[in-house]
């Protein structure tokens, strides 16, 4: 369903033009329900504005020191709130372009971003720092530092955002 979904969507974007839709929307306004997983009691959905995602967006590129020439790859779907956060806020807010896996694989997952030109590698977890508890086992690539050329790794999942900022 969702590939034959975004198969007819993609042309129906393309043709859209530059003009935005005329849709009036201001901060405050909804822009997703993000429901809990419920590991402490019954799952609860937590409303999103428009506001949260371009500020959340906006921080962590901040904090990152994004720039024009970075391109992002994230393994996080879409469905989790730093896939939407990250993989989709802060490349429109600057204007970067961004990858997705389509299927999450760690064994892939440094290729798939170095053969992109990421500069910006999002929600690689603890492992890709050192291959943690799984070094020398060839999934992990004993870090991703091995592959793809490292700046700052920022641990945490998801990191705190003083964390982010500390980086």
């Amino acid at each position: 369903v969702e590939e034959r979904l975004v198969r007819e969507l993609i042309p129906q974007l393309s043709e859209a033009g530059d003009a935005p839709p005329n849709v009036a929307l201001t901060a405050a306004d909804t822009m997703s329900v993000v429901y809990t997983s419920g590991t402490t009691g019954m799952p609860k959905g937590c409303v999103a504005s428009h506001g949260y995602y371009c500020r959340s967006g906006d921080v962590i590129g901040s904090a990152l020191e994004v720039t024009d020439d970075d391109v992002e790859f994230s393994g996080l779907p879409l469905f989790h709130s730093g896939g939407r956060l990250v993989g989709v806020a802060l490349p429109l807010l600057f204007g970067i372009p961004t990858h997705f896996q389509s299927q999450f694989s760690a064994s892939t997952y440094f290729a798939d971003a170095k053969a992109c030109g990421a500069t910006l590698v999002i929600a690689v977890g603890a492992c890709a720092i050192s291959g943690g508890p799984f070094v020398d086992n060839p999934e992990v690539h004993n870090g991703c530092g091995a592959i793809v050329p490292i700046d700052l790794f920022i641990p945490g999942c998801p990191p705190h955002p003083l964390t982010i900022l500390d980086g």
